[in-house]
């Protein structure tokens, strides 16, 4: 498949490139919720900034930031320790009602692990707010075989595999094709 080969050929040129992992703020998630709070927060920022905003919110809920918390803290406080990631309004309100959700379905993010990749992306695309890019970032935390494809990915994948265009999910299943372990 040259899809598969072009894709390996171009992870074996970019692997000798460090990384410094600590700059992703999702990395910094010490539970998938606080992945998944992290992720919101990354949406359309700098990780940089969206770090401030985690770290805000641990001081403010405690570490790990957890639904309960979320629920415990008045809108106001959520909405200055979300500030530095921007959106604030609207990330503060979607990650109460995403804290609401997870309420209403006790365990659902520990039963990711015992589901298929496919079952848990719906369970996740269920919360508000949760689009296929912030379930694949959470599911591959979660040892999940997916990829997420953000912005970047989208503009360099067709290009080096010299498509006109690609969908969201058929980058998404060319990666884990290559890329995963089967």
């Amino acid at each position: 498949m040259e899809a598969r080969r072009r894709l390996l050929e171009a992870y074996e040129r970019l692997k000798p490139l460090t990384l410094n992992l600590g700059d992703f703020v999702v990395s910094r998630a010490t539970t998938l919720f606080e992945a998944l709070v992290a992720t919101v927060l990354s949406q359309n920022t700098s990780d940089r900034l969206a770090i401030r905003a985690l770290e805000n919110l641990r001081r403010l809920t405690g570490h790990p930031v957890t639904p309960e918390a979320i629920l415990r803290t008045s809108l106001s406080q959520l909405l200055e320790a979300v500030k530095p990631a921007g959106m604030q309004k609207q990330r503060a309100e979607r990650l109460r009602a995403i804290a609401e959700a997870l309420a209403r379905a006790p365990g659902l993010l520990d039963r990711l692990k015992g589901m298929s990749v496919e079952e848990a992306r719906r369970a996740l695309m269920r919360l508000p707010g949760v689009g296929p890019k912030t379930a694949d970032v959470v599911l591959m935390v979660a040892g999940k075989a997916t990829f997420p494809v953000d912005t970047h990915i989208s503009r360099v994948m067709p290009r080096l595999l010299g498509l006109e265009r690609a969908s969201y999910e058929e980058m998404r299943t060319m990666a884990v094709e290559a890329l995963c372990e089967p």
